[in-house]
């Protein structure tokens, strides 16, 4: 059973008659004395009703017809209401469960009535009930709202029908869950679609729509594609690793594939409630929100040309429809508050950033890289490289998925890795959705070396060939089978 969110403060009983029959109705009521329910699309309100006659005992099954014009009656159990129900009494009682559907506020009409079984007189009688705020403290709380999928890399550009499980914490200002019938999500460029199965969301992925293209970030002035290829040198100020594509010569870096996924509903505000009196006072800390909003170009602030929830009307004085409303300095109890978590969608390796890299930075790609020459009893050290067309590093579709890193030759052995990709986004976002690169994980990285087992130099008078190969080992991706390999030589070195 959901869980209630109105604290029972005592009992209103109303009762009235049409010839000699009367009805009386108990349930919760507020401090001024009406009957109410939490309008926040959750809670309930139980009312006892109980009929009498002036001419005798009411009958076990006699028939009141209840009716409202706000919420809806259900049974336990139930998810869908109806606007009226026929309950049969027992000892002259029915009860039925009046449900909050929406965060409206506002007035129920409840109709009860039923026909005197001994002369036929309708009893008819109407009360109001106030579908209200939420007790104080008991909403959602910007300080306890949050999302997090459970793959941060999703190979989306490369597979289809990809639907990764996303999971929403909503809580009040002290921990407990709040049940949000009212989610919403807004997704960078419309990527995916954010579904909702019983209680449990799923990331649904459409393979016909790609992430937002943004250009890379740079640290002063706007970019340029003359930059590209500069990252990492101290006199630029390119921000973000860049290629050109070698095919349409337009930008590729690594935010094109990142995706940003907002979640809202009606909250509170987070504040510090720092003389812990339960509510915001003036000069107190609030995380002041403003409009929902999709921070595409990771600069942590909204910017003119970005897609924004229009929803402060009728919530926050002075908000203008059609524009996005800013922050106002100060705590709002009563309106609409945002979450946001950024997930990657990474796709195929690209041959040309993808390979082998010896000891002496010689990168080989494709499949017919000279790999470095291997003295004879010595040993090198190689890394293996693989990252998509956006400069993104990998991660496997499958919880088996791994990287087998093999050589041949009858006089060379190397280590024979079973590494797993990791769920890495490759770039760093601090907890105001900055973007860094500092320290950029480019590819997914594998050591291994390489070892020569003939040490003497009359064994390997000629040169002996030696060939590394790199496999993805997969059932559930189409990455798998063989990525790249390199060929070297083994023997005597000049």
């Amino acid at each position: 059973m959901k869980k209630i969110l109105w604290i029972l403060v005592g009992l209103f009983i109303i009762s009235c008659s049409g010839g000699g029959g009367t009805i009386e109705v108990t349930g919760q009521k507020n401090e001024e004395g009406k009957f109410y329910v939490p309008a926040d699309g959750v809670s309930f309100i139980e009312l006892t009703i109980k009929i009498s006659s002036g001419s005798g005992d009411i009958y076990d099954g006699t028939e009141v017809t209840i009716s409202t014009d706000k919420g809806e009656f259900r049974k336990d159990g139930q998810t869908e209401g109806v606007l009226e129900v026929v309950e049969k009494t027992v000892n002259a009682i029915v009860s039925v469960k009046l449900y909050s559907t929406d965060t409206i506020k506002g007035e129920a009409r409840v109709k009860i009535k039923f026909s005197d079984p001994y002369d036929g007189t309708s009893i008819e009688k109407t009360i109001m009930v106030l579908f209200s705020d939420l007790d104080v403290g008991k909403k959602l709380s910007a300080c306890n709202f949050s999302i997090l999928c459970d793959r941060k890399n999703i190979p989306a550009l490369k597979e289809q029908n990809m639907r990764v499980e996303c999971r929403v914490t909503t809580q009040d200002r002290y921990g407990e869950h709040v049940n949000v019938p009212n989610l919403k999500f807004l997704i960078e460029g419309d990527a995916a679609e954010m579904v909702k199965e019983g209680d449990k969301f799923f990331l649904e992925i459409d393979a016909t729509k790609k992430p937002k293209d943004v250009d890379p970030l740079v640290s002063s002035g706007s970019f340029s594609t003359s930059m590209c290829g500069s990252f990492g040198e101290a006199d630029s100020s390119l921000q973000e690793p860049c290629i050109l594509d070698p095919i349409d010569g337009h930008t590729r870096n690594p935010r094109d594939g990142l995706v940003t996924i907002v979640a809202y509903a009606n909250g509170e505000e987070c504040f510090r409630d720092t003389n812990t009196n339960g509510k915001w006072d003036m000069g107190e800390y609030v995380e002041d929100l403003g409009e929902p909003y999709i921070d595409a170009n990771d600069n942590g602030e909204y910017d003119d040309d970005e897609v924004y929830a229009d929803v402060f009307q009728g919530f926050v004085e002075g908000a203008i429809e059609g524009r996005r409303d800013p922050k106002d300095g100060f705590f709002s109890e009563d309106v609409p508050i945002f979450t946001y978590t950024k997930v990657l969608f990474t796709g195929l390796y690209d041959e040309n950033l993808t390979g082998f890299r010896s000891q002496d930075g010689s990168f080989y790609t494709g499949y017919t890289g000279e790999a470095t020459a291997l003295s004879c009893g010595g040993s090198l050290n190689y890394t293996f490289e693989i990252m998509d067309n956006n400069m993104n590093p990998l991660h496997g579709k499958g919880e088996n998925d791994n990287l087998i890193i093999t050589t041949s030759g009858d006089t060379v052995s190397a280590v024979t890795l079973g590494e797993k990709y990791r769920d890495t986004l490759g770039m760093d976002i601090n907890e105001n959705g900055l973007v860094s690169f500092i320290n950029w994980k480019k590819s997914v990285i594998f050591p291994f070396g390489v070892v020569s087992r003939v040490s003497d130099p009359s064994e390997c008078e000629s040169a002996i060939e030696y060939q590394i190969k790199a496999e993805f080992n997969s059932n559930s991706d189409s990455n798998s089978g063989l990525i790249t390999e390199a060929w070297g030589i083994a023997g005597p070195v000049n």
